[in-house]
């Protein structure tokens, strides 16, 4: 599936659409994020989040009950309280009522009773969460003190406060857990498709000096740009892993995330369109530093066709892969190296030696593959060049290819066939055409010259009745030629461009063959030939344009004529092939063996008798084959030594349905 857009409103709609999935996919990643930090996906889930939650919500309520207990005291101590402490103490009533707030506490100063307490009902009650603190304050008139508060929180939650609320975010948030990873994933995926749709409709400008400035900055240059905005934004989430971070200021964090984010999607989209420009402009590894470096040591070592530039694709893979096999060969050693030298020597203290096992059983696995692909890769560069310098009869063995890359073998095999079909037919028409500037010069410059000749002789006067009569014949028989000439070449043009009518309908091909016959008698007397006829009268009628197949008999029945043999026989048969298909075929023995084959006496032009003693133009074939052609047949010839045979087929009538008809029209 091939997706462009082409209109700057489509574009423009692509990208705005990739960045707000970006950004989504951004968001749900930084909930998945939050939901590992609270264990939602752990064993202890259905605790460890509400616990965390009361945790760090029971920290600002003992602020608060704090604030509560020391407004609380003032006032029992006959302090006239202001009319905004008054205000906060009345709040902190209702706040931390019983009935209001699943928190029950009790604040009492070390060593001293009870301050205040909101658990007034003597029901025992069941608890989620409990803790115990102390803090050391400092009363209005400057006395220290030091404040103990047990705060627990009930387990029913029954009370419509913050903590009830967040026990069913929390549920919601569970259920949505295993969801959300699928949420996420579909986000990504429809950012990368879309991402691959506005890549491929990338236009790029022919001139490659018109080259937008991004476009210009070498490719691993800007790569690493890339690489160090995305380490910055996954330092940015690391820190939200901070538990600091997490308890004060999460949301801060993770909205300065989502706008740095914002930002980082759009440059990754205009790293893409240039990466995509540079692909479709074909200089991807051209324009990066690397390369230009390598280009520029190669030139000042004076070897232009040596080296790894000359090296072939299979050979250029190898050298890569081998580099970096051999890089992380030696990365590998130095920690297998570090697991020998270590304090214990056990496997499940240096967990890097796993990494190596893995590492190496990956190795096993995609070194064979690599290489398949890379020689698969390589013999289709190699078949594409071949064809492209001109060799076709290079074969290229799809049959040892695997997967796509058999598909791909097999399209340039097609390909190839093609261009070989092409250019037989390039061939084949060349032959025609000179043989038919050759055959048309010739078949008009005799009767012309003879037009001219005794036309010249008439005009001098100097001829007797007698010559003047004979010449003025030959003229006229020659004008006769030059005028069948001029027609048959008119009905060749009709028939090449199509431009011919057909009306199909049913017609007893029995009775119409005969007829035609009996057309053509005298003529055959008089070039001493005699037919002999032989119909199954079984045969159905056949669909055919009466007209246009009279025509076709002529052209055969003239053409046995002129080249039959004096004294033979020319032989005329109607039968039935099958249900379908009704058959005629016209046989005689030629005066001269024939020198070409069926198909060059069907090109046009071309005549058995290559000395050109006989008349006619080599049409007549063509034309009729053509003829029974349009009429949805076929039509054939058959030589053996002296023996010439024409048979051509039709539909029977009754089994042509009008759609077929109005095909073959």
């Amino acid at each position: 599936m091939n997706i462009k857009l082409n209109k700057l409103t489509d574009k423009i709609t692509a990208i705005i659409v990739f960045i707000v999935v970006t950004e989504l996919a951004i968001g749900v990643a930084l909930g998945i994020s939050c939901m590992f930090d609270y264990h939602f996906y752990a064993s202890d889930r259905n605790t460890y989040a509400i616990l965390e939650t009361c945790r760090v919500k029971s920290e600002s309520d003992i602020e608060e009950i704090v604030e509560y207990c020391k407004l609380y005291t003032y006032e029992q101590e006959g302090v006239k309280l202001s009319q905004l402490d008054q205000n906060i103490l009345d709040r902190y009533r209702i706040n931390f009522a019983e009935k209001n707030t699943n928190i029950r506490f009790t604040a009492m100063q070390v060593g001293s009773d009870t301050i205040l307490t909101n658990k007034l009902s003597s029901v025992q009650e069941e608890y989620i969460y409990e803790t115990y603190v102390e803090i050391e304050d400092f009363l209005k008139d400057g006395t220290k003190s030091v404040t103990a508060i047990k705060l627990s929180i009930l387990s029913d939650l029954s009370a419509p406060d913050d903590y009830r609320m967040a026990s069913r975010l929390i549920s919601i948030a569970l259920f949505f857990r295993y969801p959300l990873i699928v949420i996420f994933c579909v986000f990504v995926l429809l950012a990368l498709f879309i991402l691959g749709v506005i890549m491929n409709s990338v236009s790029v400008p022919d001139d490659e000096s018109k080259r937008r400035f991004i476009d210009k900055i070498p490719l691993d240059i800007l790569a690493f740009l890339v690489f160090f905005i995305f380490a910055f934004l996954g330092m940015l989430v690391a820190l939200t892993n901070l538990a600091e971070v997490k308890s004060d200021n999460i949301v801060l964090w993770n909205a300065i995330i989502m706008i740095i984010a914002f930002f980082v999607s759009i440059f990754a989209l205009v790293f893409n369109i240039s990466v995509a420009t540079r692909i479709k402009q074909g200089h991807v590894f051209r324009n990066t530093f690397v390369f230009r470096t390598l280009v520029r040591i190669r030139k000042r070592l004076g070897k232009k066709n040596e080296g790894y530039f000359k090296v072939p694709f299979i050979g250029k893979a190898f050298i890569t892969v081998g580099v970096t096999s051999v890089f992380e060969i030696i990365v590998a050693l130095v920690f297998i190296y570090q697991y020998f030298t270590n304090e214990t020597g056990l496997l499940e203290d240096f967990n890097f030696m796993h990494f190596i096992l893995i590492w190496a059983a990956t190795r096993v696995i995609l070194i064979p593959i690599f290489y398949m692909i890379a020689s698969n890769i390589s013999q289709i560069r190699e078949s594409g060049q071949r064809i492209a310098e001109g060799d076709l009869q290079y074969d290229i063995e799809s049959n040892k290819m695997f997967g796509d890359f058999r598909k791909i073998g097999g399209d340039l095999t097609k390909i190839k066939d093609e261009i070989i079909k092409a250019v037989d037919a390039k061939n084949k028409s060349l032959m025609v055409r000179d043989e038919l500037i050759t055959n048309l010069s010739h078949d008009i410059k005799t009767p012309l010259t003879s037009i001219v000749n005794y036309a010249d002789l008439l005009k001098t006067g100097n001829c007797s009745e007698e010559d003047f009569n004979d010449y003025l014949q030959i003229i006229g028989n020659q004008s006769h030629k030059l005028k069948k000439l001029l027609e048959s070449l008119i009905e060749v043009s009709k028939l090449t461009t199509g431009d011919v009518a057909i009306n199909l309908e049913p017609l007893d091909i029995v009775m119409f063959t005969g007829q035609m016959i009996c057309e053509f008698e005298d003529r055959f007397e008089t070039s001493d030939l005699s037919v002999i006829s032989d119909f199954d009268f079984d045969s159905k009628s056949v669909s055919a344009d009466p007209d246009q197949l009279m025509r076709v008999f002529e052209n055969l029945f003239s053409n046995a004529i002129k080249y039959a043999k004096p004294g033979t026989r020319v032989f005329v048969k109607v039968f039935k092939n099958n249900d379908e298909k009704t058959s005629v075929s016209v046989s005689n023995v030629s005066k001269e063996i024939i020198g070409k084959d069926s198909q060059a006496l069907l090109q046009r032009f071309s005549r058995g008798d290559s000395s050109r003693h006989t008349e006619g133009y080599g049409l007549g074939l063509s034309i009729a084959k053509t003829l029974i052609e349009f009429q949805g047949g076929t039509f054939d010839i058959s030589i053996d030594g002296d023996l010439f045979k024409t048979i051509f087929t039709l539909n029977n009538a009754t089994e042509v349905k009008a759609d077929e008809i109005e095909e073959i029209i």
